[in-house]
């Protein structure tokens, strides 16, 4: 029985470290992708409001929705673009202790212009809703 449950321990333990980070020179789908400010929204606001903008050497999308609440927001990313569509990522972290409540925040992310092409779509997706949020054709 004390093996049984050490063994549980354990893997709970092992279940618990840090996910292992590739080296900086490594292309991941989160390469390029980050969030600039996350902040709350003013709940008189408009809700599920996207926007994307051209930068010199990047693409600053905004984005106002509901997100859960308790966590603070995991690295997004863009999948590889397959037939003129891309997808952006959003969501919040998830540990045992989170609740599902929801607040409506306005995010920025940055995505390297190097990622997405001109003429392509970006599908903008909300991992704690399971929505999709817009559609943006990329400046």
């Amino acid at each position: 029985m004390r093996r049984a449950f050490a063994f549980l321990v354990v893997i709970q333990l092992l279940g618990c470290s840090p996910k292992p980070q590739p080296a900086d020179d490594v292309f991941t789908l989160t390469s390029g992708v980050d969030v600039v400010s996350d902040a709350l929204a003013n709940q008189n606001a408009e809700i599920s409001n996207v926007r994307i903008s051209a930068e010199q050497d990047f693409y600053l999308v905004r984005a106002r929705a509901y997100f859960y609440s308790s966590g603070a927001f995991d690295k997004p990313w863009v999948t590889l673009t397959k037939n003129g569509i891309a997808t952006l990522n959003l969501g919040t972290s998830k540990n045992v202790v989170s609740h599902r409540s929801e607040s409506l925040r306005d995010l920025v992310i940055r995505i390297d212009k190097n990622r997405l092409d001109a003429g392509t779509v970006l599908s903008v997706y909300n991992l704690d809703t399971s929505e999709v949020m817009a559609n943006l054709a990329i400046p």
